[in-house]
């Protein structure tokens, strides 16, 4: 996965891994901590969030992954 988020600190993609948080939010889990100092960015507070298939970005199914989760988590935001 990679996300394009503003609140990272950076106009560039940063890679991560999606997984499930305690609270049950889906999120980007950063390969590396953002500029500001984050470890996660909420997929629905995210701008872009793409994920590797076949050797190409394609547009995460971001839908789909908030109707997943708590209505708590739908609204974005981010974790540090």
């Amino acid at each position: 996965m990679r996300v394009l988020d503003p609140s990272l600190g950076t106009g560039d993609w940063v890679e991560g891994r999606l997984k499930t948080a305690k609270d049950g939010c889906v999120l980007v889990f950063l390969d590396r901590k953002s500029k500001t100092g984050h470890i996660a960015a909420s997929v629905a507070g995210a701008r872009k969030v793409e994920m590797l298939q076949g050797g190409q970005w394609v547009a995460a199914p971001v839908s789909a992954i908030n109707a997943s989760q708590p209505q708590a988590c739908r609204g974005g935001g981010d974790n540090d």
